[in-house]
Parts: structure tokens; C-alpha cells; sequence
């Protein structure tokens, strides 16, 4: 007989997965061992245990916040690029265009990776902190 405990143990291996961006259902079931129907409830009991905390985020400014450091690297690229462009225009010494190419692409590497793994991370420090 499944137990109460089994459930919230296998639905948090679920929701583990499901924060390293593991999303098939297939893939879940086959990790976990689980009938292929139980991994897609499990799924859909996770969803719906966790739009009242992503509602959350939104009132609590997460979203906007989220949203103005991702301008701010925004601003900076295009500030990078047009200091990339000014240095090849003027010919400046090919140290200095380097240095400007690899300053954009970080703060490009930075942005995508928060854009991608930001949500994600937070989400996991949820679930590791037990607030999932």
C-alpha cells in the first residue's frame, strides 16, 4: 500500500526533477521508476501546489524586479556595443576591442543565464528549504 509519506517523498523527487528543468514525463517515470500515469499526476499536483507561490513572486515584486535587472544588463550590452563599434571605427588597439568583445559577451552569458536558470533556482531553493 502506498503511505502518505511515499507520495510526498516521490512527488518531491518529481518536483527535484522538475527544477533541473527535467520536463517529460517519460524521462521522469523511467528516473523515478514510477508508472508513466502517476508521473504526469504527480506533475500536474505539483503545478497546481505551486501557481499560488508564483503569484506570490508577482505580488511580492519578484517579476518586477527580475525584469529591471534584465534591462540593466540590457542597457549595458547595447552601451558594450556601441563602445565596440567606436573602437573598431577608430581603429583602437586590438587589446581594447578584445577586452570590450569579452565584457559583452560575459554580460550576454550573465543575462541568458539568469533569463533561463533564474526562476529554476529559485524554485529549487524552495523545494530544498521545504516551501513546495
Amino acid at each position: 500500500m502506498v503511505t502518505k509519506k511515499l507520495i510526498e517523498e516521490r512527488r518531491a523527487k518529481v518536483a527535484q526533477m522538475l527544477a533541473k528543468s527535467v520536463t517529460s514525463i517519460k524521462e521522469i517515470a523511467s528516473a523515478l521508476q514510477i508508472e508513466y500515469d502517476t508521473a504526469q499526476n504527480d506533475v500536474k499536483w505539483i503545478k497546481e501546489q505551486v501557481k499560488p507561490w508564483l503569484l506570490g513572486l508577482v505580488g511580492d515584486g519578484y517579476a518586477f524586479d527580475c525584469k529591471t535587472v534584465l534591462d540593466s544588463f540590457l542597457d549595458m550590452e547595447m552601451e558594450l556595443e556601441e563602445m565596440r563599434q567606436e573602437a573598431r571605427k577608430n581603429k583602437a588597439k586590438v587589446s581594447t576591442r578584445i577586452s570590450i568583445i569579452r565584457e559583452l559577451r560575459d554580460t550576454r552569458v550573465v543575462r541568458l543565464d539568469m533569463e533561463a536558470e533564474g526562476p529554476t533556482l529559485l524554485a529549487l531553493r524552495k523545494i530544498q528549504k521545504g516551501d513546495l
